[in-house]
């Protein structure tokens, strides 16, 4: 089977966006923990100088935090790149059925997507998915 030379560049160009789509989640996960590490770090240096913590509480809180693991979750980033391919194909339908569409099959069809990631982010919300729900608001802003 051979592919067109359409077919090889939308291949391609599909899998450029997918590997700088994770690397760009994970990089970005990595610097917003770091920088909330660093964030705290500077909240109970504040919080021992005013006396509303003593340094063994602060030491402990530390552990605390470090101690969880704020690095990136496989399933945040595979869900991050779930709804990002699903919105890339939501797209690519549109694009190829755009005319054939009447005006309103458009609308219905914004629509409904618009309203089913902004349903998906408010169920994932209500369970305390905090960063599904940002995804599936990502996946809103994508349609």
């Amino acid at each position: 089977m051979t592919m067109s030379i359409r077919g090889r560049l939308t291949l391609w160009y599909s899998a450029v966006m997918v590997v700088v789509l994770v690397t760009g989640a994970v990089v970005g996960s990595l610097a917003q923990s770091r920088l909330a590490l660093q964030g705290l770090d500077d909240d109970l240096s504040r919080w021992q100088a005013a006396g509303w913590v003593t340094p063994a509480h602060a030491a402990q809180i530390r552990a605390d935090v470090a101690g969880r693991g704020t690095g990136v979750r496989l399933s945040t980033a595979l869900g991050t790149l779930a709804i990002v391919l699903i919105g890339f194909a939501a797209m690519s339908f549109v694009a190829a059925n755009w005319q054939d569409m009447s005006k309103l099959a458009r609308l219905a069809v914004i629509f409904a997507g618009l309203w089913g990631f902004m349903g998906l982010a408010y169920v994932f919300a209500e369970r305390g998915l905090k960063r599904f729900a940002d995804a599936a608001l990502l996946g809103a802003t994508v349609l």
